[in-house]
């Protein structure tokens, strides 16, 4: 091989492999996550380092999302508070409803039996 086809392999191997390092470097993955990035990089190149930037956050959004999920959750928490006391109060503002009473049923006259009055 002549130097200047290493020369070029070298620099093929290095934009190659180029992208593993950005990925190496990143602070949107942590753990076993970058392991699989970066093997998914391996195999992918480009495409694969195009993949991680569209589909991981960084941490600033990933700082942003949670405290929105927060603010999300109060909310709701302040939302149902407001509506079991709302009913609390409707509650508590009515009347509790008086049952009705019931009658005994007598048994339906039988004309077959004479020795029962009429009703």
């Amino acid at each position: 091989m002549s130097l200047d086809s290493i020369i070029t392999l070298v620099i093929i191997l290095c934009v190659y492999m180029w992208p593993l390092a950005i990925i190496a470097n990143s602070n949107r993955t942590r753990g076993n996550e970058k392991t699989y990035w970066m093997l998914v990089t391996v195999f992918l190149s480009w495409v694969g380092l195009f993949i991680y930037r569209i589909t991981t956050l960084s941490e600033e959004e990933r700082r942003q999302r949670q405290r929105d999920k927060l603010i999300y959750e109060r909310k709701k928490a302040n939302a149902e508070r407001k509506k079991k006391l709302k009913e609390q109060q409707h509650q508590a503002a009515q009347p509790e409803p008086i049952e009705p009473q019931e009658m005994p049923q007598e048994p339906p006259f039988d004309p077959a039996k004479p020795d029962e009055p009429p009703r």
